[in-house]
């Protein structure tokens, strides 16, 4: 007989678990993303504790152009960069909050750089 006891579930495990309570709260549709890993969640708690090992090497000075932490919703304060660089990885990406902190700053522009348009509708759908 195999139990899970004394184990974490793995990634795949914990979102079929959650996935009654969310469809019974509602949700029209339930689709599990198919990444690579469970970027942003508990489950990469072991490669931020190696990433904030490996981060101590370094200085980091204020960033000369402001850089939104996806962690705060704000600029990397001076003395933070380092922990909250670590911290996005295991932190959901405040992408909402983001964006609406970027518009609300004097004559906002954003630019997508790079292949398709992605982020542009998702920017679309948040000024919507």
């Amino acid at each position: 007989l195999h139990t899970n006891l004394g184990r974490a579930p793995l990634p795949e495990e914990a979102i079929d678990a959650i996935k009654p309570s969310i469809e019974a709260a509602g949700a029209r549709t339930f689709i599990p993303l198919k990444v690579s890993g469970a970027f942003h969640s508990r489950f990469m708690k072991p490669a931020r504790m190696e990433f904030e090992a490996y981060l101590k090497q370094f200085t980091f000075d204020q960033p000369s152009i402001p850089v939104i932490s996806n962690v705060e919703e704000l600029p990397y304060p001076p003395d933070a960069v380092a922990d909250l660089l670590a911290q996005q990885i295991t932190s959901p990406v405040r992408w909402v909050n983001t964006i609406n902190y970027l518009l609300n700053q004097p004559n906002p522009s954003i630019e997508e750089i790079g292949p398709g348009n992605i982020l542009k509708g998702l920017i679309r759908q948040i000024c919507a």
